[in-house]
């Protein structure tokens, strides 16, 4: 199955498969108890349910669970009530069709983010240091399809962030995930990246890595005609549409967009210079003296937002209207401290109390 021919149905069950290695490695470490508590899971009621040929075979009730499982057609009979019957399903329908649905994309992109990288680290063998419990032993076996699901999985996720960079505009994007969205090998999109082709994906180097920027990633897609883009989402308007509200929206932007790039504490030093981090601090707040446009300019660019203009104009408001804001506080404190010297005054001249002049 060539990897164009990978679907989101090839995704929701790789994804079931995944957990249910997983869960039956943790339980081999663990033991069945705590496992089935995690999984919410009644060992009581799967006792009730267990086949008698597993029973005489010696399996204990969540291994014949596990059995039933692996054994299953439908990664619709998850029994993971929360998280992966949530996500499951509809991942791949965000990754590869463009639908959101009722997806609520901002809470799961740090638990899609996460679960990546739990996936990576099994696929590439960081895992082994636990000695005889080492999870490759026992995950990545089952397929999907001719593939490993554990590698469509990872795939699926991989093309998840990559939409959503490519959506909101913010982070870098690299070839392996811009590659799990365009459901290409690595390679195409580095021959797509070579600068004598005409039109040639632009790309951009931090060190080693090679990144490419959302909007040179979205005017590349957009040639390919097997891409869907993400349904009911002006592309256009999507990172300017971000780009309002005061200081909490500022600091919400921030932290979305620090993910691509190691998070806020990667971001200290260019925070700091731009005049959004006060001192050590690690929560972004407006410095209005400090605020210095060039180093605004800079962290879009690092950023890799469509619009280092908009967003530089954007922070440069904020600060502007703080600005006004504590003017406007001082003059009502000021007022506020005149107001009893009039009264009094007014009261020596007049003889009335209580009036101002």
């Amino acid at each position: 199955m060539s990897l164009a021919s990978i679907t989101p149905v090839h995704a929701h069950a790789a994804m079931v498969i995944f957990f249910d290695e997983f869960t039956e490695w943790l339980t081999g470490i663990y033991g069945e108890a705590p496992v089935a508590r995690l999984l919410k899971l009644d060992l009581a009621e799967l006792a009730q349910e267990q086949q008698e040929d597993d029973a005489e075979a010696g399996l204990s009730p969540l291994q014949g669970f596990f059995k039933a499982r692996a054994n299953s057609n439908s990664a619709d009979e998850s029994l993971y009530r929360e998280g992966v019957a949530a996500i499951a399903p509809v991942y791949g329908r965000f990754a590869w069709d463009g639908e959101v649905g009722a997806l609520d994309l901002r809470g799961w992109h740090s638990k899609v983010f996460f679960l990546r990288e739990v996936v990576a680290a099994t696929r590439s063998n960081v895992f082994s240091v636990v000695g005889e419990w080492n999870p490759n032993d026992v995950i990545g076996e089952r397929r999907v399809d001719g593939h490993r699901a554990i590698d469509v999985l990872h795939m699926g996720l991989s093309a998840f962030l990559a939409r959503m960079a490519v959506d909101d505009g913010v982070g870098l994007i690299t070839i392996e995930d811009l590659a799990a969205l365009a459901r290409v090998s690595d390679k195409t999109v580095r021959m797509a990246a070579n600068p004598k082709n005409e039109g040639a994906l632009r790309t951009y180097k931090d060190g080693k890595r090679t990144y490419i920027k959302p909007e040179d990633a979205r005017e590349w897609l957009a040639r390919r005609p097997d891409f869907k883009p993400t349904k009911g989402l002006d592309q256009g308007a999507s990172v300017a549409g971000r780009m309002t509200g005061g200081v909490t929206n500022l600091r919400e932007f921030l932290l979305h967009a620090s993910r691509r790039v190691g998070g806020m504490d990667a971001l200290g030093e260019k925070l700091r210079e731009a005049g959004l981090l006060a001192d050590q601090s690690t929560s972004p707040g407006i410095d209005v003296g400090e605020i210095d446009v060039g180093a605004l300019l800079r962290l879009a660019d690092y950023l890799g937002l469509d619009s280092p203009a908009a967003f530089a104009r954007w922070v440069v408001d904020i600060a502007h209207g703080a600005r006004l804001e504590r003017a406007a506080e001082e003059h009502r404190r000021h007022v506020a401290m005149l107001a009893p010297r009039s009264v009094a005054a007014n009261t020596a001249r007049t003889g009335k109390a209580g009036e101002a002049p």
